[in-house]
């Protein structure tokens, strides 16, 4: 059982914050793929398929909203010259 890398080097191998590595590594913690030592973490089994994160978890809240819009768009449930409120769409795709 060889321990994970630190946080801070997870940190900038992954471009992302020690908050965003601290969260996922409780994650996983949570759902037995790591156990977590004294400032060490360590693989404990095997990555099943059920342990990835679902693509909404993990995409970027950007495209996430991209995603959402360019589907209500072609649904055709606005008609040309609909005025659009950026709160209400907000609301409607659960980002707001």
């Amino acid at each position: 059982e060889d321990p994970l890398p630190s946080e801070n080097a997870l940190r900038r191998r992954l471009g992302v914050s020690r908050t965003t590595i601290r969260k996922v590594l409780g994650e996983l913690d949570q759902r037995g793929v790591i156990v977590a030592a004294t400032r060490s973490q360590v693989q404990d089994r095997q990555v099943l398929p059920n342990d990835y994160f679902p693509d909404v978890e993990t995409m970027p809240r950007n495209l996430h909203i991209e995603r959402h819009f360019m589907e209500w768009m072609l649904r055709g449930d606005t008609k040309p010259g609909t005025s659009i409120n950026e709160l209400e769409l907000a609301r409607h795709f659960g980002v707001a």
